[in-house]
């Protein structure tokens, strides 16, 4: 169903130049108030369904989100709880509640944002590029010029996104181990005990 209101509101959008067109091409030479007060009635129509559409598909990949995180924390907590003395031996608990907080989180953001925008912006670009060649397939052409070094940079960012996101899911894991390790009731006796924080 989200999939679904992606596409109806790319599509429903890409009809507004398709009304410009016919104002400037048609409306305004020939004088036609009829016609024009029609074409703009038609494109508040178009912006209003369209905001209609965005904020159900908004309602609704929000609440599919939490779904799916209430579910995958519930899942997580169980398996970690079927887990050895061995494991919680080896793993620093800060780490493993960074994994319960922050990494599906980062996954929330996913099924909440990222999903729902490649699909959105899949369904433009093919709406977009099927327009172009609609109005003038000669601009659609010249238009592609641009396309190689956008992919090029996009792939660049995304790299660097990649391994930015990775360091910094490390450094929220160390912050984790500090703060549980430096605020429980153990390492606040210890820290005391050693006389390295004021009593």
């Amino acid at each position: 169903m989200i999939v679904a209101l992606i596409m109806t509101s790319s599509l429903t959008g890409l009809a507004q130049p398709f009304l410009v067109r016919h104002a400037i091409d048609h409306a305004l030479p020939h004088q036609d108030v009829t016609l024009l007060a029609w074409l703009v009635a038609g494109m508040v129509a178009v912006a209003v369904v369209g905001a209609a559409i965005g904020v159900t598909q908004t309602w609704l990949s929000t609440s599919v989100g939490q779904q799916v995180m209430h579910r995958l924390r519930t899942d997580l907590f169980a398996h970690l709880q079927r887990q050895s003395i061995d494991f919680f031996t080896r793993t620093r608990g800060g780490e493993v509640q960074s994994r319960l907080t922050h990494d599906i989180s980062g996954m929330q953001s996913v099924v909440t944002s990222t999903a729902t925008s490649i699909a959105a912006n899949v369904t433009v670009v093919l709406g977009t590029a099927a327009a172009m060649v609609t109005l003038s397939w000669r601009l659609a052409l010249l238009s592609l010029v641009v396309l190689p070094p956008a992919i090029w940079l996009t792939r660049q960012v995304a790299t660097l996104r990649h391994r930015i996101t990775a360091e910094r899911q490390r450094r929220l894991a160390d912050l984790h181990v500090q703060v549980e390790e430096g605020l429980s009731v153990s390492g606040v006796l210890l820290s005391k005990t050693l006389g390295a924080s004021p009593p």
